[in-house]
């Protein structure tokens, strides 16, 4: 064990070295790098750590021991000139495990007479004025709490600005356009969620006139997040080369908090690495087992928890549609749709390739998908395609054309051929395929909805993310819970199973192929864009008539 001349230190290095609290490598970096420090002549402000600790847990919350040794490393000093120790603290931890609540008290307490620096502002800066709320709300909500009315006049405050009058320090807030930036001299920067930064020129705007106050100190808070080789990286990497002692000199303090490799995340036992608060917190422990329990049938929610609370981020992964075991779940007894109305969908992405359309029921709580694909003739990929298309063509699923491309009338009449057993209520489509097929719906009296005509059939969607973010979900679960029902249809299984979900920087969704050429993915997209309209219809909307049905 290490001896320390801190009881909160202290107290920390002992959970850690006796395995009572699990951490992570980059913690145990945070440790030696610290125990480096202890051995130069430096000390440690007691009279102020135990005055923050008093009045945090007096007014806040009781702090775990994690967060009391982050407090004390705040309050270190060299001897020789008193400079601290840390003046930058980069804190990294999953969702839920009081990043917030942290820096909250820890405004308070450095604008205090704790901290007894004159004007020592703090400001508090985040993408949106939601989050950089976040914590100054959590300080104007303590001052204005009834229970604390001796505390309140110690204090101006304004849901704009916090003033302790004794050392004239205030508390303020910023987003990420800070338009009313002051060009005053804070005392101290935190820049909330971190994450969510692109680029340097939010922190740039703030850190221009920043450290002319004593003991200036800044504080970076975040998760992990999806917005890749920006601030978020930039600092995972400087954090790194100082725990790993590339940086000797740095004064930055990485209290980093994830899992150590992605395959801890089976174990719950392992979530105290990325999770430091988690068995002080049952609930927060619940939360999490929860969801882990949601992702392994909703894929979707897999970035999300490894991401936000592992902090162990899906890097440019191809994250599969659904599991093999519940595409094949797909193969359900077709019920009798004779007389239902569906909405349809379709996908003709390459006039000289493949062309997908179907027509989507609801019944007895199920999704019943119908399926037809055209295949040209002289389709470039037909010969290579590793699918056996004539089983396709055998069900009578598949069809090829003839001539140099798909004729768009063959696409229309498949609409009015199932007009003759179903009623179709729309037809969804991107703008991008219908220019294809345009003159040729217009020829059938079929146009898009719009002011010109309020009943079109055609409904014209946004592809890649701008619709795909709102069925991903839906197509999560409906495939997680067997309410999907494809029939005996091969092909839509194929197409599904070569469908992958691409989560870009900013956590947009957009569906795509595994494989570009070879792997079609043309009825899943005519899926995608009839799941896009399924609340035009209702479950169980047979009503012997066709109701809503549209006529030619």
């Amino acid at each position: 064990m290490t001896n320390c001349n801190n009881k909160y230190v202290q107290e920390y290095f002992d959970l850690v070295e006796s395995g009572k609290e699990k951490a992570n490598k980059k913690r145990l970096q945070n440790i030696e790098l610290v125990k480096s420090k202890l051995r130069l002549d430096i000390y440690f402000e007691e009279d102020k750590i135990e005055k923050s600790i008093r009045a945090i847990e007096k007014y806040f919350f009781k702090l775990f021991p994690f967060q009391k040794y982050i407090l004390a490393c705040i309050f270190l000093r060299f001897r020789s000139d008193n400079k601290l120790v840390f003046k930058e603290f980069y804190l990294k931890m999953g969702r839920g495990n009081g990043k917030n609540g942290l820096i909250s008290a820890l405004a308070f307490i450095l604008v205090s007479n704790i901290n007894n620096v004159m004007g020592y502002n703090v400001e508090i800066i985040a993408n949106s004025e939601e989050q950089a709320k976040t914590s100054f709300e959590d300080v104007y909500n303590v001052i204005d709490d009834p229970h604390n009315s001796k505390l309140a006049k110690k204090f101006l405050y304004t849901k704009e600005k916090i003033t302790f009058k004794k050392t004239r320090s205030s508390i303020k807030f910023y987003t990420s356009n800070p338009k009313t930036k002051d060009g005053g001299r804070p005392g101290c920067l935190i820049f909330d969620e971190i994450h969510a930064y692109e680029s340097f020129k939010n922190i740039d705007v703030h850190t221009s006139g920043f450290g002319k106050k004593p003991d200036s100190r800044t504080f970076m808070i975040t998760t992990d997040g999806n917005v890749r080789d920006g601030v978020l990286d930039s600092y995972d990497d400087e954090a790194a080369c100082v725990l790993d002692g590339s940086i000797p000199n740095s004064r930055m303090f990485p209290f980093v908090c994830e899992l150590d490799d992605p395959a801890e995340v089976d174990n719950p036992e392992m979530w105290e690495k990325p999770c430091p608060a988690i068995n002080y917190l049952p609930e927060l422990k619940q939360e999490m087992l929860d969801k882990y329990q949601s992702m392994q049938i909703r894929p979707h929610e897999r970035n999300e928890f490894m991401t936000k609370r592992m902090n162990i981020p899906h890097r440019e992964e191809a994250t599969a549609v659904a599991k093999w075991e519940d595409i094949e779940a797909t193969n359900q007894k077709i019920p009798n749709l004779e007389k239902y109305t569906a909405v349809g969908g379709l996908d003709y992405a390459e006039i000289r390739d493949f062309c997908a359309v179907g027509l989507l029921f609801k019944k007895d709580n199920k999704y019943i998908w119908l399926h037809h694909t055209f295949i040209c003739e002289k389709s470039p990929y037909l010969k290579a395609i590793k699918f056996d298309i004539d089983l396709a063509i055998e069900k009578g699923i598949a069809e090829i054309t003839k001539g140099n491309t798909i004729d768009p009338e063959l696409v229309v009449k498949w609409f009015l051929k199932a007009l003759e057993k179903y009623g179709i209520k729309r037809i969804a489509m991107d703008r991008f395929r219908y220019n294809a097929l345009k003159e040729t719906f217009n020829k059938y009296g079929i146009y898009p909805q719009n002011k010109e005509h309020p009943d079109g059939l055609l409904v014209l969607i946004g592809n890649g993310y701008i619709t795909h973010n709102k069925v991903a979900p839906l197509i999560d679960e409906i495939f997680a819970n067997h309410k999907i029902i494809f029939g005996d249809d091969p092909m839509m299984r194929w197409y599904t199973n070569n469908t992958f979900v691409d989560i870009d920087k900013k956590g947009n969704k957009s569906y795509k192929k595994i494989e570009p050429k070879l792997r079609k993915t043309d009825g899943f997209m005519a899926l995608v864009a009839a799941i896009s309209i399924e609340n035009e219809i209702q479950f169980d909307n047979n009503q012997g008539e066709l109701l809503g049905a549209i006529t030619f």
